[in-house]
């Protein structure tokens, strides 16, 4: 068997089928060529070329990424292999890694090619300290794998397949890829350009990849001259460039339906004699072409084939034995001729794979539908006894066969598809861990006799992994289906350990703006309602406490809010509570109250995270604490202090691979570089930072854009982003519908914004939270450009001027996030003079330029000045 793998792999023309066997036009003087290196690759040396340059710049420390694409069949693998040969030789350290169709553990694909690489996957290795979030863990991984490089030889990555590669892989492709240019690294990602191929996580990663300027290779068919070298490969036999004509009608230069083509004509004895009638039955596709190709083989070499398809691209041959009820010399015989057919190869001892999945494809199509379930039960049935001691690393595999076995055995593939996910979670696979939840939850449809305590605890799988990949709006539906689930059982305890997962690491909430859940409040409190003595004094307190926070954005929340978290810190200080519930109690408790006018009480509350953090050496806690505490410094108009907590936060999070922090406080960064009037070094950071968001898949909500506006506002451009704010408002109208209207105003366009926003009266509340000082800053500078163009009625001054009085001490600093507005007196000023009170005016006026002379903002300085030298005395 090896001999023949062997002479496979060399392409032996002796496999072939004799010359002599074959009519005389089909023979060359000379006899079949011997294959060389070149002709697989024929057509490609412009290609080729490019990437020589790619290898020759990264030995010189300047990484780049190259994307190959392709129709299935066009060559990527073929390309892919010549690229690792080209960098072998020049002395790279090389590793190739793929995925398959059926599915793969997560970071398969990278994982063997960090073996390749570094002799091991330990940098592939589950962190340390417990379960990450997605976006985190992927900054980890790629942290490491670029360290591990080293000062040694260059590395080339290659990752084939990427189309069928898990989101967790595709994630960690982004983060590398971004970091690539600096260090001697060429990734090379090799995918299908099908558009159908292209969606979710996959779009994502090519949108990602196209903003780094990727070597881009698009494979294209081969011409004549290329089809002559590769039908000479395939099957020894020179064709004529007339022949090669043909081919390409028939094939548009695909070289796999090139190659299979090719093989049944020359097995007919009729690939140079075009006026056959062989080539008049040729099929049009490539998998009927497969498919005609194998229908010369034995019955039970088509049936042992059958159930290798059935287990999918790549198999075990003792599993095919078992679920084909063969023995093991029928199934050697069997690959055997599946081997020299070209159709199966043998990557790895013992592992065999179909050599492309459009044959493994058109052997499984081969079979009915019937045929196909009971053959995935079989193979399911054998994986098990195959693998008894290693079930958990088959899981996933295991709940696909189940699955596609009928429904009669939808528990046993839910059962291994939770077994899967609770895997996948605990190395923060998360992406992979929701898969498998997923799959979980519709099996369990399938299932009558799954019980409410079977189906919470996949719900709160699923739950998690959506939490853990930044999702979590998606995620409380799940929890508060099982939290559900649990009451109507009567366990509220259970209930509220469900719904509070939710909370984990909920730094900045889990609603967005201005939403109120009204279900979840009254789920909430239907937990708090239960019976004396069913929860814990910490589990009670925490549940208040997550309550508080559903009260945030509703109108009339803040007495409930400051209720129940006083009720919840009190409850927690008078019993022997530990740290961990405290410290979740207080964060909760942090973002209840992020509003405007309980400032002193969000300042003590920040207080106490930072120090409880330190005092428990926990620096990731104190690394969001000093998050928290930096925006309400800043705000407090305490600007150099809040800068240093940014740094702090910065060096911590860079130390833990904090990525969600390191956003946060590169924001408040990049917002403090311009106040102070550094408008392009403000714009490198937000560049960067955007940059960082799409390598983590995890798209702001508009930071970057509110940032930008500041500074073409600043530069007397604001109206050049008047289309990007329109498109963007129609998102997030709480937070961008006054810019956008700004922009109109700046572009000329005053009275179109007037009527888009409508009369004074209508206008929507701002919601109080940490944003409210800035956005109603924004809203009274517009409508005094109304009232400049007697657009706007008294009323709307004097409103906004009663509403900011209270804050004139304050800084609009959007949370050290976006939209820094200087001193709330500053507009106080220009409200006052407009509502006809000079007096006022001038001593808002002067507060302000004290305000902005004392933090050495000079661009507010001399707005203020302007604003003052303006006013009557």
């Amino acid at each position: 068997m090896r001999a023949l793998e062997e002479s496979i792999l060399r392409q032996d023309p002796g496999l072939l089928p004799r010359l002599a066997d074959r009519p005389a036009t089909e023979r060359h003087s000379a006899g079949p060529r011997a294959p060389s290196t070149d002709a697989g690759l024929a057509g490609r040396a412009r290609e080729l070329a490019a990437v020589d340059d790619v290898l020759a710049a990264a030995a010189r420390c300047r990484g780049r990424t190259v994307v190959i694409r392709g129709e299935p069949g066009i060559g990527k693998t073929r390309f892919a292999e010549e690229v690792l040969g080209r960098a072998r030789a020049a002395g790279f350290r090389c590793g190739r890694g793929t995925w398959d169709p059926d599915g793969s553990p997560p970071l398969w694909g990278w994982t063997r090619a960090a073996r390749a690489v570094f002799g091991s996957d330990q940098a592939l290795a589950a962190t340390e300290g417990g379960v990450r979030d997605a976006a985190s863990e992927s900054y980890r991984l790629a942290e490491t794998l670029l360290t591990a490089v080293g000062s040694g030889p260059p590395v080339l990555l290659v990752l084939d397949d990427v189309h069928w590669a898990d989101a967790d892989s595709l994630r960690l492709i982004r983060r590398v890829a971004a970091d690539v240019a600096d260090v001697p690294v060429v990734l090379v990602v090799a995918l299908r350009n099908s558009p159908a191929d292209a969606d979710g996580s996959l779009a994502d990663l090519l949108g990602a990849l196209a903003r780094l300027d990727p070597l881009r290779i698009d494979l294209a068919g081969l011409d004549e001259a290329a089809i002559v070298s590769c039908v000479a490969v395939s099957t020894g036999v020179e064709i004529s460039p007339e022949i090669a004509t043909e081919l390409v009608a028939r094939t548009d230069g695909n070289p796999f339906f090139v190659t299979e083509v090719a093989r049944l004509l020359a097995s007919e004895g009729a690939l140079a004699r075009p006026d056959s009638s062989v080539w008049r039955t040729v099929p049009s596709g490539v998998r009927d072409v497969v498919r005609q190709r194998l229908a010369g083989l034995p019955d039970a070499t088509s049936q042992i084939l059958a159930v290798a398809a059935v287990a999918g691209r790549s198999f075990e041959p003792a599993v095919v034995e078992q679920a084909a009820a063969c023995s093991p010399v029928d199934v050697d015989e069997a690959l055997a001729s599946a081997i020299a057919l070209g159709l199966v190869d043998e990557p790895a001892p013992g592992r065999y794979r179909f050599t492309h999945s459009l044959v493994r494809d058109a052997v499984y199509e081969m079979l009915p539908a019937p045929a196909r379930a009971r053959t995935h039960l079989l193979v399911a049935t054998a994986l098990e006894d195959a693998h008894a001691g290693r079930i958990p690393d088959h899981a996933a595999e295991l709940a696909e066969h189940y699955r596609l076995a009928g429904t009669a055995h939808a528990r046993s593939g839910w059962t291994f598809a939770r077994r899967a996910g609770e895997s996948a979670a605990t190395r923060s696979a998360h992406a992979e861990a929701l898969r498998l939840f997923t799959l979980a939850v519709e099996l369990q449809e399938r299932d009558p006799l799954t019980s409410p305590e079977e189906r919470e605890s996949v719900r709160v799988g699923r739950g998690r992994a959506l939490l853990r990949l930044g999702r979590p709006i998606d995620a409380w539906p799940e929890f508060a289906t099982a939290g559900t689930s649990a009451l109507r059982r009567s366990d509220p305890a259970a209930a509220a350990r469900i719904l509070l997962e939710i909370t984990h690491s909920a730094v900045w909430g889990w609603r967005t703006r201005a939403q109120v859940d009204h279900a979840a409040i009254d789920l909430w409190n239907e937990v708090l309602a239960c019976r004396d003595g069913a929860l814990t004094a910490a589990l009670r307190a925490r549940v208040e406490a997550a309550l508080a926070v559903e009260h945030l954005s509703r109108p009339d929340g803040a007495d409930t809010s400051l209720r129940l978290i006083d009720s919840a810190v009190a409850r927690l200080r008078t019993t022997d509570a530990g740290p961990q519930d405290m410290g979740a109690v207080l964060q909760l408790a942090a973002l209840a109250i992020a509003r405007t006018d309980l400032l002193h009480r969000r300042a003590a509350l920040a207080e106490e995270l930072v120090e409880r953090a330190a005092r428990a050496g926990d620096e990731c806690a104190g690394a969001r604490a000093l998050t928290q505490r930096a925006g309400i410094r800043a705000e407090a108009g305490r600007l150099e202090e809040a800068h240093s907590d940014l740094v702090r936060a910065q060096q911590l999070a860079e130390r833990h691979s904090l990525p969600q922090v390191l956003l946060v406080s590169g924001w408040g960064l990049a917002l403090l570089r311009q106040v102070h009037g550094d408008l392009a070094g403000a714009e490198e950071d937000i560049d960067r930072l955007e940059r960082l968001e799409h390598t983590l898949a995890t798209p702001g909500v508009g930071i970057g854009l509110a940032q930008r506006t500041t500074i073409r506002w600043v530069q007397g451009r604001l109206g050049e982003l008047e289309p990007v704010l329109r498109q963007a408002a129609a998102y997030q109208p709480s937070e961008l519908r006054d810019l956008h209207a700004m922009a109109l105003v700046e572009a000329g366009r005053a009275e179109e914004a007037r009527r888009m926003l409508g009369p004074w009266g209508e206008q929507p509340a701002v919601i109080r939270d940490y944003l409210w000082i800035s956005l109603t800053v924004l809203r009274a500078w517009l409508w005094l450009e109304f009232a400049d163009r007697g657009l706007a009625t008294d009323d709307a001054v004097a409103d906004l001027r009663r509403q900011l009085t209270p804050y004139a001490d304050r800084l609009a600093s959007g949370g050290l996030s976006a939209l820094f507005l200087g001193s709330v007196s500053h507009t106080l000023a220009r409200l006052a003079a407009a509502d006809g009170d000079p007096v006022a005016a001038r001593a808002h006026a002067r507060t302000a330029l004290d305000t902005h002379r004392s933090l050495g903002l000079e661009p507010w300085t001399a707005r203020t000045e302007a604003l003052l030298a303006r006013l009557p005395d």
